[in-house]
């Protein structure tokens, strides 16, 4: 299924007004399959939500990095997404 989310991911309560995400994330759990982005900068330019995410054991897939990307790499790219949301 496809899910299009035009709210933004800042902010603590990003989740709270994110319904598609919200949706997603649901679904993937009940279907125990991974939520698919284009970019991970477009699921949060958050560390702390991102590696929530993965605490969270909610599996998700960055097309921009592939398949295998493991979790250190994940949290590096988290970082690089928000600084630039700073700067």
């Amino acid at each position: 299924q496809e899910f299009t989310e035009i709210e933004t991911g800042k902010g603590a309560d990003a989740l709270d007004r994110r319904p598609q995400l919200n949706a997603a994330l649901a679904l993937a759990r009940q279907a125990k399959c991974p939520v698919v982005v284009a970019k991970l900068d477009r699921l949060s330019r958050d560390v702390a939500f991102i590696a929530g995410l993965m605490v969270q054991r909610v599996p998700f897939i960055v097309a921009e990095l592939g398949a295998d990307d493991d979790p250190f790499m994940l949290h590096l790219y988290a970082a690089l997404a928000e600084k630039e949301r700073r700067l």
